[in-house]
């Protein structure tokens, strides 16, 4: 057998470093306090007590056997998750709507009632559903301005671009989606917003067949000043300056190709639905045209980069404009694509940890064991979420709790070891003491510390995750459970694992062997474990010696004689306190954002269109690309009783109608055409885009009129609805602003009844506009509803209003409640922690207030770098709460922990919980921040944003905890038992029984 290594008994020869006792000082020191033990009469302690003599007598004797069981446990839970189907959940259109929001539950009311409907025939590619949109930007490139008078955006080589670049997506069978034509000579009905279309034809065919040649200055004038002349009919493709001002000339053009349905085939009009067959047939098409695009631009993807995060440029002189495209289905399958690229960084956070692991704990095995152990929580913690609590939904953001537990569970790993390497010098061995009761010592001493010292921050971590998941968006709820599980089961794993793979990875000497064969022989221990006693592998504590000088070890010893001195303690304290109160100002003044949320980087073409959409760019924009607004009339409520939050897209359940509607009534005539007025004409026709209310009453009189000559104001309720059937069935709508393909879900016949009609127009902002936008969009269009029920009407009908965008609006107000309430529930959950984990209410005030200033610190910077309170913001903000518990409850817990080796003093406490517990802290730090680093290099702006906010996260709390927390602790920390939560309560209790006894006697 080779010989065992050496150097734990030359460490012990090592001198200390300055100001750190020498081993074993402590005990012959004449002037140090006993230690103090704690009651013995305490059912906690003797409970906690018996639990870690029965686990380290176990971990000693046993340590392959704890792995095998883990083992197993890991097939079961692997088998049962592939019984069930476990898989990543496909994104829905529901999955972040607001389940219990009344717009949401009107959603699917009106889903309900559109599904019931009784089906009219709808024209073949007469709906326009889908949309792509080319957009030409003439901004400064490389420093020059390419948008030169007198043309701007339109010279001739620009033009012939304009048309090239839109005949990539007319080429892959646009054919079969463009707009049915209203005669049969040609395939397709013109191209109304094509800027291709207005210079050379505005047929599909012809300008497919197009060679797209350089036109000449006078037919580019030509153009070009019919376009300038009508801001009105252009204005939705040109930007303003083309009209007004001095320029009078484009720097900015659009392109709108709708994609119609119901495609051939099909009935229904298709959906923004991966589920919806048209949806998907479409998609494809309009991927093989992006595909091809890129390849016209020559567009590559580089390292976890998209190729559209490259600028496409061409037109005159070869760089002259830029040309952007986007389709809300080209940005799902985009969004997929940089969503699997992200998660494939999790590798590089992998090894990170795993070489800081060897590097802190000193050993290869110890690490690599600790890795395979932290991955092992996730199928456990799945088996938890998935079988016990079976929630089905598993989506993306729960892929950000793989980049997080790397770090958490690091940080667990090194509190375990940490403690069993100090317990070499803490639990030196006694003389006569066989080998293996001495390890079942240290087993024990590592193991009593590891056991509070994880648990607290684990459950408070875990706390701050269950804070998210009660956020009423079930995305982030489910990430929160997701989350708290895997914290707590690698609080469990560390617990049961990482001792039995030290006791395998230290290895006997010659003289410790004959303990394990007396051992063996008095049948104390097993054959087998007595092998793997005696032997061991040749990993454990190479290189690693807790006792020896390091540079950790000399960096703390001059952070404790720096902040020993009280001026510079208070220096500290003051210019920690002075910044996180200045940064808690600024975190006052977060607010909602007021532009669109940004998924994908800012070069980003996606990025690049959204701004360009949302920023007034343009003149003005087309009606049909706003989201739609209604007000209904019969819809009464909705009953879903099968109904699961965790899979919003099925049992949405059936809607109840009132009863049949009399719309014969002139009062009801009145009232419809009374809320299309209003709706019109709300807030100075603030409310919806102009022109575009679809009002059925209005035309139905028209046409009755023309038909039959009379109003409909006389007609018998039968005769009534007989010909508003017959006017339903028969023509469309006849709104050029507002295109609908029909009166179906306008005028909804059920069972051959009308059962519910509703008015619809386009509300005057876009569906990612800003909360305050839509706040006030909201109250407008109740004020029309309002307006509406008080004129006489249909008695008993329910009448409401309903927009898509109110339903986002509903998520975003839930984020930013959901960050209150669980900076509500995670404060005082963390209080409570602080006070059971240190039993000291003065440290548990002062670790509070630390904890406050890191999460001012954060949301402040976060202010100052102009972030607003959007979803990552949100999310983050509680989870902050979490993590900067981690490091001041582990310094804390170690501060009160002082005074049981006999150390009373604030000073003396102060430097020995920086040396027991500030190498863990550290270590901890830059395992979590080095894992979640790479989150900065991820395609998607959720997961770098949610890198910078831990990073930021981590780096205050470490700042905070060394340079506020423990200096004011050692300027006023307690003292003995100043402030303790055990010993006020056995005074309270003593004084009550002198008391009681007092009584008795005197009576």
């Amino acid at each position: 057998m080779s010989e065992a290594p050496k150097h734990t008994e030359e460490c012990k020869d090592a001198a200390a470093p300055p100001g750190h006792d020498a081993p074993g000082d402590a005990e012959n020191a004449g002037d140090q306090r006993p230690k103090l033990t704690r009651a013995s009469t305490s059912y906690y302690f003797r409970a906690k007590s018996q639990w870690v003599d029965r686990v380290s007598g176990l971990v000693v004797r046993r340590p392959f056997a704890i792995l095998a069981w883990v083992f197993f446990a890991l097939l079961i839970a692997c088998g049962s998750l592939v019984a069930v189907g476990f898989g990543v959940s496909s994104e829905t259109n529901y999955d972040w709507d607001v389940q219990d929001d009344v717009y949401t539950i009107r959603l699917a009311m009106v889903e309900s009632a559109h599904d019931r409907t009784d089906r009219e025939f709808i024209a073949e590619r007469s709906d326009e559903t889908y949309w792509w949109d080319y957009f030409y930007d003439t901004k400064a490139f490389r420093g020059k301005d390419t948008c030169d008078a007198p043309r701007g955006l339109f010279t001739a080589r620009n033009v012939q671009l304009i048309c090239r670049s839109e005949q990539e997506l007319l080429k892959h069978k646009y054919e079969k989606f463009c707009v049915a034509p209203k005669s049969a000579n040609t395939t397709c009905a013109p191209l109304q917003h094509s800027l291709a279309g207005f210079f050379y034809s505005q047929s599909v065919e012809r300008l497919l067949e197009s060679d797209c040649p350089l036109l000449s200055d006078a037919r580019l004038d030509e153009v070009t000043k019919e376009l300038y002349a009508d801001p009105d009919k252009y204005g939705a493709y040109l930007d303003s300056g083309a009209f007004f001002g001095s320029r009078g000339y484009a720097c900015l053009g659009r392109s709108m190709f709708p994609l119609a349905t119901p495609l051939d085939g099909f009935e229904k009009v298709g959906k923004y639905d991966d589920g919806n067959k048209q949806y998907r047939k479409v998609t494809r098409s309009l991927q093989r045209a992006n595909n091809q695009l890129q390849k016209f631009f020559n567009l590559k993807s580089k390292f976890f980069r998209s190729p559209l995060e490259e600028d496409a440029r061409g037109g005159a002189s070869g760089k002259r404009i830029s040309v952007l495209w986007s389709s809300q289905n080209v940005q799902q399958q985009e969004f997929a694509t940089a969503l699997n690229n992200d998660f494939a960084l999790v590798i590089f956070s992998f090894l990170f940890v795993w070489l800081w692991m060897r590097v802190h704990v000193g050993s290869c095995i110890v690490a690599s064991f600790s890795m395979l152990q932290i991955l092992v929580s996730l199928p456990l913690s799945l088996f938890i979420y998935r079988i016990v609590f079976w929630i089905p939904y598993f989506g993306p953001m729960q892929i950000l709790v793989v980049f997080i537990i790397l770090g958490i569970g690091a940080d667990d790993v090194f509190v375990y070891s940490d403690a069993w390497h100090q317990s070499v010098e803490d639990v030196p061995r006694e003389a006569g003491e066989a080998w293996p009761a001495h390890l079942k010592r240290r087993v024990a001493y590592a193991y009593s510390r590891a056991l509070e010292a994880i648990l607290n921050t684990s459950f408070t971590t875990a706390v701050a995750f269950f804070a998210t998941a009660t956020s009423s968006i079930m995305p982030i709820s489910t990430f929160g459970i997701f989350a708290a599980i895997c914290v707590l089961m690698n609080y469990g794993l560390v617990m049961i694992c990482t001792p039995a793979i030290w006791i395998i990875c230290t290895p006997a000497t010659d003289e410790e062997s004959a303990d394990v064969d007396a051992a063996e022989e008095a049948l104390e221990i097993e054959a087998d474990e007595a092998v793997a006693t005696r032997r061991g592998l040749r990993c454990g504590c190479e290189g690693r010696c807790a006792e020896c000088p390091s540079v950790t070890t000399s960096m703390f010893e001059r952070y404790i004689s720096v902040v020993r001195r009280k001026p510079a303690a208070l220096a500290l304290v003051l210019g920690t306190l002075t910044a996180g109160v200045a940064l808690a100002v600024c975190a006052s003044r977060l607010t909602p954002p007021k532009e669109p949320e940004e998924w994908f980087p800012p070069e980003h073409m996606l990025t690049r269109t959204q701004k360009l959409e949302s920023g007034n760019k343009y003149e003005t924009n087309l009606a049909e690309t706003y989201p739609g607004v209604s007000v209904y009339w019969g819809l009464d409520k909705l009953k879903r009783p099968n109904f699961s939050r965790y899979e919003p897209d099925k049992h949405r359940g059936d809607v109840k109608f009132t009863s049949p509607l009399e719309l014969y009534t002139p009062d009801a005539q009145n009232q419809i055409l009374f809320a299309c007025s209003e709706l019109g004409t709300a807030r100075g026709g603030d409310l919806v885009r102009g022109g575009s209310v679809v009002c059925f009453m209005e035309e139905f009189q028209t046409w009755h009129f023309e038909t039959y000559g009379t109003d409909t104001y006389g007609l018998d309720e039968a005769t009534f609805n007989a010909r508003l059937i017959t006017f339903r069935e028969n023509t469309t709508p006849t709104n050029d602003v507002n295109p609908t393909s029909s009166w179906e879900r306008i005028i909804g016949v059920v069972d051959g009844q009308i059962r519910y009609v509703r008015v619809l127009a386009r509300i005057n902002a876009r569906h990612d506009a800003s909360v305050d936008r839509k706040h006030r969009l909201i109250k407008q269009t109740h004020d029309v509803v309002q307006a509406t029920r008080r004129k006489p009407g249909l008695s008993g009908a329910s009448i409401w209003h309903y927009s898509y965008t109110f339903v986002w609006y509903a998520s975003q107000v839930a984020l930013v409640d959901g960050l209150l309430f669980g900076m509500s529930l995670a404060f005082p959950v963390a209080f409570v922690v602080l006070c059971l984990a240190t039993q000291n209410v003065i440290l548990a005030f002062v670790a509070i207030i630390t904890i406050g200033l890191i999460v001012a610190s954060v949301l402040g910077t976060s202010f100052l770098m102009g972030w607003h309170l959007g979803i990552k913001e949100s999310v983050a903000g509680v989870i902050v709460i979490g993590f900067s518990v981690d490091y001041t409850i582990h310094l804390g817990h170690m501060f009160d922990h002082a005074r049981y080796e006999g150390i009373v003093d604030r000073a003396d406490k102060f430097a020995f919980a920086v040396r027991k517990m500030g190498p863990t802290v550290l270590a901890g730090a830059i395992t979590t921040a080095g894992s979640c680093s790479f989150l900065l290099a991820c395609q998607l702006t959720f997961f770098s944003a949610m890198g910078q906010l831990i990073i930021m996260t981590v780096g205050y709390s470490l700042a905070y905890s060394l340079f506020f927390f423990m200096p004011l602790l050692s300027l006023a920390g307690p003292e003995d038992h100043t402030g303790n939560i055990m010993s006020a309560y056995r005074r309270v209790r003593k004084t009550c029984r002198r008391g009681e006894a007092a009584d008795a006697s005197s009576s």
